[in-house]
């Protein structure tokens, strides 16, 4: 698969136990560079030090829901649950504007059930801090960085041409989107597979608070492949519209 932005400085970024996980690559950086941190902001820091420049795009895996857009990432979870016929149920739904000003579970639950008509997930209450964390940096970036909201299965389900039914978290269903990933980009082949196998374990010393497991690793190598490929305009498009925005060209 050809790289569209080859040169463009790109991040990718999923969340991970205690912090961020995420790929650089662009402007000084010729072969993707694995960063970690306890904050997404300190993660954005390190990846403009490493590039050198600022970020052009900034792919991360956390829907970016705020008080103006709050349809976007719903209408962007129902693009993913399309691209990912038989397991539409690995995305969940995101919390309303409305539930993310909420202090409790229940508090959250009952603001999420008033404002969309359904309740909110154990699963996307836990996320609310980071999905707070990523809105908070949206609105700090500068004009000239896109912030794009990418699922890593659908990234897998469009390199593949299905969805990779395996779970991501037993080694059979890591090496099956491992091997995806060296296939799409070959020429990344070599520097993903060494870290998507070992930069948990090699590198988790130095990332204090971030714990990145390897299905995280994986999951950002994912959103880097897709948001340095034409495959991200489809990504783009699916919020633009959302926005009732024109889709930017990707």
């Amino acid at each position: 698969m050809s790289r569209t932005r080859p040169n463009l400085p790109t991040l990718a970024v999923d969340g991970c136990p205690g912090g961020w996980v995420g790929f650089m690559v662009g402007g000084a950086a010729a072969a993707p560079v694995l960063l970690a941190s306890p904050t997404l902001a300190q993660l954005v820091d390190d990846a403009t030090r490493a590039c050198q420049s600022p970020l052009a795009t900034f792919a991360i895996d956390m829907p970016l829901v705020d008080e103006h857009d709050g349809a976007s990432s719903e209408a962007y979870a129902r693009f993913a649950r399309g691209m990912l016929p038989g397991c539409a149920a690995r995305v969940f739904s995101p919390p309303s504007p409305e539930a993310l000003a909420c202090d409790t579970f229940p508090q959250a639950n009952a603001a999420n059930r008033r404002s969309t008509g359904k309740g909110l997930s154990k699963q996307a209450w836990n996320l609310v801090p980071k999905v707070r964390e990523a809105r908070t940096l949206r609105g700090r970036l500068p004009a000239s960085t896109r912030m794009i909201e990418v699922h890593p299965e659908v990234c897998f389900a469009q390199l593949a041409g299905k969805p990779i039914a395996l779970s991501k978290k037993a080694e059979e269903g890591a090496c099956a989107r491992v091997d995806v990933l060296c296939k799409a980009c070959p020429v990344w082949a070599r520097a993903l597979r060494s870290a998507c196998t070992s930069g948990a374990s090699l590198r988790l010393g130095s990332w204090t608070t971030a714990r990145p497991q390897a299905h995280d690793i994986i999951d950002a190598a994912a959103i880097l492949v897709v948001a340095t490929s034409a495959l991200l305009a489809e990504h783009v498009t699916a919020q633009a519209l959302s926005w009732g925005e024109q889709s930017p060209q990707a």
